[in-house]
């Protein structure tokens, strides 16, 4: 599995993302799904669209709460055994998200 909060400002994330997935990939890893958390304003075609994406984000899990359960979630749907955050992850972090999960946690 691929995590990794990104900036709506980075426009450069989701090749990040592709780059990190082929790798894995050339590596022998089936990379069953992908869980991002945005971070800023995402805009819509007009100002008034305008969403305000600023969850709250845990100094434990660098994920909001929402987000972390559903990486759980989709962690335990798909059996997956290794999650590879786009992040670098904290010792205490990775061993946080282990904990939830009941998997691996690396940081790329």
């Amino acid at each position: 599995m691929l995590a990794g909060v990104i900036s709506v400002k980075d426009k450069d994330a989701p090749a990040r993302l592709d780059e990190l997935e082929a790798m894995l990939r050339r590596a022998g890893a089936i990379v069953l799904a992908r869980v991002v958390q945005r971070r800023g304003v995402s805009r819509g075609r007009n100002h008034a669209s305008a969403m305000n994406t600023r969850a709250v984000m845990s100094v434990a899990t660098v994920l909001g709460s929402g987000k972390t359960k559903e990486l759980t979630d989709v962690v335990q749907r798909e059996d997956a055994d290794t999650v590879v955050f786009l992040n670098p992850l904290r010792t205490a972090q990775a061993a946080r998200i282990a904990s939830l999960t009941g998997c691996r946690v690396l940081s790329a």
